[in-house]
């Protein structure tokens, strides 16, 4: 029996799926999307409380990084030492403390105005009041505690208020400083007006000496996990309530559980963390949201059906046919033909596709075969004949040397007649030749050998006259360049075109790499070290990633696409680093302060002395 061919496979296993995917689309609809629903709830659920758990565990961090911050304050440490050493009800001063605790209150008011906590308060040592600041938009109030008569009074000042009063948000601030005298140290959750608030009560010391320190009061913050910061971390998919220890559970639910009952799903969670009050979290996926989505399902999938039936299988065969199975023969035909050695017959495909992205690629290898093959060739017989040439000349002086150190040895003596004098004289001139041969096959393998002659000048007069040339100025000008020298640069005993060539490679790349979204600016510093002087020439630019800073100073390598139109060719920073290797330095790439590339190179002395 034949084998199938790809053609009448890919027919037989399209026909299959096609028609097994209906017919189980149709038998699992019904049984499985419920299922995926509820699933679907579950998993909202569950993140939903993995939400609400993270997001309180980043305000417990907030709070105990600004109360750290504020508790670490000398100047809020001096002023709550002075309170509470010379402070007396009995006695008080109002001028010299109403003015201490009014700078503590501008202090927690730049706190709480951040949004890292909702409020603020600064007791003493015995939890009395000192200063507080609250910041409920839109109202934002900051106060303190004061003494009239030897009796406390508060004075609140509602921000953008002319004055302070002793009358204003009376009843909650005499209620916040009720709920702070049992709060614990640390972290901790607690309940006022329906309202779950999360807050931080951190001792605060005065330092007397290196091994002592001396408590001067207490600092409580105070952020609100209300109704709106919880649907902020739902983002609207569930609907949230929230049970105290006063409140009756549902009927038969505990912690933890996850059920169905009338209106949807819901989930049912214990937060003990952090709390002195157990309270519990109630997240509900409504009916609604998966009654719709599985409605609209339904629909599709018994659409999709109908189609499928009617026109996309019947249509789907005679493309496959026609976009598939016709090409891949074709493809077949011109392999075979190249596996001949017809690289001259192209393969003929006129689609557009991948297949047709084969065939050219094909053909493209092709042609390139056939080209390296004729290179080959002529390569191999240049390779031969440099080969011959090469042995001529080497040989040639060699066996003149031979035949010329025979007729020395001949001699029973050295004789200082006319002929000894050519015998010599022309041994001489061989090796002349030979060492001559020898250096320009030394060029020929290294083109890049720098024979040039050093001399002494200003670095920067180079430097002046490269930013004034035609080829940079106008560039520099174009682009808003601002290039920075420090301090003067030095006279070197260099190779000046050489270092000529150098800043010009770091010029270019600065002005081809510059960042667009601010003006280019260069620094160009010089320090001196024991062999010489080390350059830095840094700019704001793009910058190198560090894994790329080494791979940059090879020779070719771009990190820039041909098709993104950046000039270059990837020789700049490799002839760069060449052309310092040879007089005994070295080129790094490090990142710049400005956050662009720093070029770090030395340019030895002692080498030119």
């Amino acid at each position: 029996m034949p084998a199938l061919t790809i053609r009448n496979k890919l027919l037989m296993f399209t026909l299959a799926v096609a028609l097994g995917s209906l017919l189980l689309a149709g038998y699992l609809i019904d049984r499985q999307l419920l299922q995926y629903h509820r699933d679907a709830a579950q998993a909202e659920i569950r993140e939903g409380f993995k939400r609400i758990k993270l997001a309180t565990e980043e305000v417990s961090e907030t709070l105990t990084i600004e109360a750290e911050l504020l508790s670490s304050s000398e100047p809020l440490i001096a002023s709550m030492d002075l309170i509470g050493r010379f402070q007396q009800p009995n006695n008080y001063q109002a001028l010299v403390f109403d003015e201490e605790k009014r700078q503590l209150a501008q202090r927690l008011l730049s706190a709480v105005q951040t949004g890292r906590a909702h409020e603020a308060f600064l007791y003493g040592l015995d939890m009395e009041p000192y200063s507080f600041a609250l910041n409920h938009p839109p109202l934002v109030l900051q106060g303190l505690q004061s003494y009239h008569n030897q009796q406390p009074h508060t004075l609140v000042q509602e921000i953008n208020a002319a004055h302070w009063s002793s009358d204003q948000q009376q009843q909650e601030i005499s209620l916040r400083y009720q709920q702070h005298q049992d709060l614990p140290l640390g972290i901790s959750l607690f309940f006022s007006d329906n309202t779950l608030l999360m807050a931080y009560r951190n001792p605060i010391y005065r330092s007397i000496s290196n091994q002592s320190q001396r408590l001067v009061g207490h600092l409580v913050l105070i952020f609100q996990l209300d109704r709106d910061f919880i649907d902020r971390q739902l983002m609207g998919f569930l609907d949230v309530k929230l049970y105290t220890e006063f409140d009756q559970l549902p009927q038969g639910q505990t912690p933890g559980n996850f059920y169905q009952a009338e209106g949807g799903f819901y989930g049912l969670q214990h937060f003990t963390q952090f709390a002195q009050t157990p309270f519990w979290v109630r997240l509900h996926y409504p009916e609604s949201m998966y009654e719709e989505s599985r409605s609209a399902t339904r629909q599709s999938l018994l659409l999709a059906m109908l189609v499928t039936a009617l026109l996309v299988l019947p249509l789907s065969l005679l493309l496959l046919r026609r976009i598939v199975t016709q090409p891949l023969s074709g493809l077949v035909q011109g392999v075979e033909l190249l596996r001949q050695g017809h690289y001259q017959q192209p393969l003929k495909l006129s689609s557009h596709d991948e297949l047709g992205q084969l065939a050219a690629a094909t053909n493209r290898m092709a042609e390139e075969i056939r080209q390296r093959e004729a290179g080959l060739t002529a390569a191999n017989l240049d390779l031969q004949r440099l080969s011959e040439i090469m042995a001529h000349h080497f040989q040639e002086p060699t066996r003149r040397l031979m035949v010329f150190a025979d007729r020395l040895n001949k001699k029973s003596e050295v004789l200082p007649d006319e002929d000894s004098r050519t015998s010599v004289a022309f041994i001489h001139q061989q090796a002349e030749r030979l060492s001559l041969l020898v250096r320009d096959v030394q060029r020929y393998l290294a083109v890049e050998q720098n024979l040039a002659i050093p001399e002494q000048f200003s670095a920067q007069q180079v430097l002046d006259e490269l930013l004034r040339s035609k080829t940079f100025a106008p560039r520099l000008q174009e682009c808003g360049a601002q290039v920075s020298v420090p301090q003067s640069l030095p006279v070197l005993v260099f190779v000046r075109s050489r270092f000529v060539q150098l800043l010009s490679i770091f010029l270019d790349n600065a002005i081809i790499y510059r960042n667009a979204e601010r003006p280019l600016q260069m620094l160009i510093t010089v320090e001196a070290y024991e062999k010489g002087y080390r350059f830095r020439f840094a700019d704001n630019g793009l910058g190198i990633a560090p894994e790329y800073r080494e791979q940059v100073l090879q020779l070719f390598v771009r990190l820039v696409s041909v098709s993104s139109g950046i000039p270059g060719n990837g020789v700049g920073l490799a002839l760069a680093r060449r052309i310092l290797q040879l007089s005994g330095g070295d080129l790094q790439v490090k990142e710049s302060e400005m956050g662009g590339c720093e070029f770090v190179f030395e340019i030895p002395q002692d080498n030119f002395v």
